[in-house]
Order: structure tokens, then sequence, then C-alpha cells
């Protein structure tokens, strides 16, 4: 079975997906760690360029691919879940195949009925070998990436 796992009911596409998410900051001290999430996106964005003429008026676009991007809310299973950081990276399906997704960015929300969620937002790795430099001037290379 797959690291990440999506529940099919009765045929109907629903219920929580489940990421598998390496936390650490090293290849050698990274555990996984599996968040049930409350919502999960895939976004396709394009960024556009005009050309203009001499006189500043468009007279062209060209529309270039931006790297797929996403959100989720994950669940924290207990007190004692690790949080995920920025870089940690998690495999996912997208257009039947497998790749390789980074978060960008993490937030931590709280609720008056005591829920602990944590948003993420992620892009998809471009390349097989993806480095991270850290504050204290330390590379890591984040290990097997799979691309689109």
């Amino acid at each position: 079975m797959s690291q990440n796992v999506k529940l099919i009911d009765g045929g109907v596409d629903q219920g929580s997906r489940l990421l598998t998410i390496s936390v650490g900051t090293s290849n050698a001290s990274t555990t996984a760690t599996n968040y049930a999430t409350d919502d999960f996106t895939w976004d396709a964005d394009s960024n556009f360029q005009d050309r203009s003429d001499e006189n500043n008026v468009a007279n062209g676009t060209v529309g270039i691919v931006s790297p797929r991007t996403g959100t989720a809310t994950l669940q924290l299973a207990a007190l004692t879940t690790p949080e995920p950081s920025r870089f940690n990276r998690f495999n996912e399906d997208l257009n039947a195949s497998t790749v390789t997704a980074y978060i960008t960015s993490v937030g931590r929300r709280e609720t008056k009925s005591g829920i602990t969620t944590i948003p993420i937002a992620f892009r998809v790795a471009l390349t097989t070998s993806v480095t991270v430099l850290d504050s204290d001037g330390v590379t890591t290379t984040m290990g097997s990436v799979l691309v689109p």
C-alpha cells in the first residue's frame, strides 16, 4: 500500500487524505510522520509576460507554466506528534504519477475548543537534487526526490 492513502468509501471520493511527511533536519535524523488532513489542494498556476513596443503598448503575451503548488491543513494525532517544518518533504500522487513536494510555509491554528491544526503550503520539487542551506550554513540534500 502507498505511503499516502486516500479513503474511497462506496465509490465516493471522500475522507481524510493521509500524508507521510519526512520530519527532521537532515536525512540522517528524518522520521516519517503520518498526518490526516482536514483539506488538501493542488494548484496549477501560470505566469504571463507581456511584450510591448517602443511606445510601451502591449503587442504580445507569453504564458509560462509555474511549478505546481498546494495547501493542506494537518491534524495532530497527539500532543507528542512533531510539527513539520519548512522544507520537510512528502511524496504524493499528482496526475497519475508520484512526485515529491516540499513544505514552503507552516502555521499553527489553535481554537477555543482546543483543536490545534497545522496549515501548510508546499510546491513540487523540480529536480532530483534538492539541497537546503540552513541559517547555520549547513547544507542538507533532501535525498531521493520524485519529479513530474
